[in-house]
């Protein structure tokens, strides 16, 4: 309960200072298919408010919202914070110019995973920046706003050691309903199909330093959510908003074992298990029958697995070692004896990847699609800022810190939007890889949907003449 104490001697030295203030916080403006409700963002509002309960908080999500910058300068913050990832990040350097530019006397923060990788380049574009975890940090930064006392220009967050005391995020601040309403990001499952559907984060940290993941360099613990704090957020969700289905985000859901049992034992206590479905992530090492049979009881109607690659070579590198492919398939068959879905996420275009090892995971993936795993999906490997793969491409000439463009660095399975760290095979080749699995992928899923028309299709046409052998192992398999 150490935040919780801490807020609450804040929220006792502020109360002598009548005076109100305005906070806004803001994602800029970013054209996507789907959102999911900021979680982290509405958080720190939720912080905000508890510490300081005469203060005006107003939360501007650029994914469900336009013209975010009016919207700030009309609500005229003393206190404007913006959280952004790298893809977004010069969109977010335009907004604080543009707010400082406009109404001068605005206090200017950014934080997020991008400014703590950047904290220096973030600094050109802002009055503070706050490095990792936010929720104490913020709220001080606040206290010194009210105090007329100097803030840090660059402040590292303190990791929230209990994050049971942190309290439930502001979704009354937020739109919930274009949250809700939108079937995009997730993956569109025949098992994961109740609506409307959330995605929840009920932890922080990671154990593993996989190359390519933005969590590999941040040295905090990885700390969990109580099972209790977890059924009163998911009763809160379904009251409040009718939530049928959860995903829960975490990078690895099924890793604490005591939690995860413990949930199971609540989620059917509570008659939760009645009243909506849930799917999670997990590495295919943490499955085990024991766990399958008790998530599967619990309402759980799919397991998200990061597989990467089949090619042994590929596979050992990208999860440095810890996982073989026999882990995986291992890991799908439990699942699917325990009549739990699969999906599987794929990456293709490591250091060094030849099209031979490219084509060794689609044909693994093929040969699975009958053996367990539901659906999979697929993009290009992004060098993510302060990554291994990031210090790859900079060491081998791909992009310089001066030229990079952030633009570039998200999902994407289009090779000439992406930066290419794999040099074994043209961008061509890469293309024309990508395309034929993507296409097949799309002809999968007609298939399995038993939707005749696809026959009359320019892809089913293409496949029938280009790729003759390959449309006849996939139609033979399902």
């Amino acid at each position: 309960m150490q935040l919780c104490a801490w807020i609450m001697v804040t929220a006792e030295l502020t109360t002598t200072q009548p005076r109100s203030i305005k906070v806004a916080l803001a994602i800029p403006e970013m054209v996507l298919n789907s959102a999911s409700p900021p979680m982290g963002v509405a958080i720190l509002a939720a912080c905000l408010r508890k510490a300081f309960p005469f203060a005006v908080i107003q939360i501007f999500d650029g994914a469900v919202e336009r013209e975010v910058l009016q919207r700030i300068l009309q609500f005229q913050p003393d206190l404007l914070g913006v959280s952004a990832m790298t893809i977004q990040a010069m969109s977010a350097y335009k907004l604080l110019d543009d707010v400082k530019s406009s109404q001068p006397g605005i206090i200017t923060a950014i934080g997020g995973v991008h400014a703590s990788a950047f904290p220096e380049e973030a600094g050109k574009h802002a009055d503070v920046v706050i490095v990792g975890e936010g929720e104490e940090t913020l709220v001080d930064v606040v206290n010194r706003l009210l105090s007329n006392r100097s803030i840090p220009h660059i402040i590292n967050g303190e990791a929230v050691a209990d994050l049971d005391s942190l309290p439930f995020p502001a979704f009354d601040l937020l739109h919930m309903q274009k949250y809700l309403s939108d079937k995009g990001y997730v993956p569109a499952l025949s098992r994961f199909n109740r609506f409307p559907l959330i995605r929840v984060i009920t932890s922080r940290g990671c154990a593993w330093r996989c190359p390519f993941c933005t969590n590999s360099t941040r040295a905090v613990p990885v700390r969990y959510h109580s099972a209790g704090y977890i059924i009163r957020l998911l009763q809160l969700l379904i009251q409040k908003y009718g939530v049928k289905s959860v995903w829960f985000y975490d990078d690895e859901f099924l890793a604490n074992r005591k939690r995860l049992m413990e949930l199971v034992e609540k989620l059917e206590s509570s008659g939760l298990t009645k009243q909506l479905i849930w799917a999670c992530q997990a590495r295919a090492t943490s499955i085990t029958q024991e766990v399958a049979t008790a998530i599967k009881s619990a309402g759980c109607v799919c397991v998200f697995f990061g597989i990467e690659s089949a090619a042994p070579r590929i596979l050992k590198y990208l999860k440095c070692g810890t996982v073989t492919i026999q882990n995986v398939e291992s890991a799908i068959s439990i699942c699917h004896n325990a009549g739990i879905a699969v999906f599987g996420s794929f990456i293709f275009g490591s250091p060094t990847e030849s099209l031979q090892e490219m084509k060794e995971t689609w044909d693994w993936i093929l040969r699975h699609r009958h053996e367990g795993l539901t659906d999979f999906g697929f993009g290009i490997l992004t060098p993510y800022p302060d990554t291994e793969i990031y210090n790859y491409a900079l060491d081998h000439n791909i992009f310089s810190s001066a030229t990079v463009d952030y633009s570039r660095l998200g999902p994407t399975r289009n090779p000439y939007e992406a930066y290419l760290v794999d040099e074994a095979i043209s961008a061509k080749e890469f293309a024309t890889f990508l395309v034929t699995c993507s296409r097949f992928s799309w002809l999968i899923n007609q298939f399995q949907r038993r939707n005749i028309q696809v026959v009359f299709s320019r892809t089913f046409l293409w496949a029938l003449f280009k790729h003759p052998h390959e449309l006849s192992k996939i139609w033979n398999r399902l």
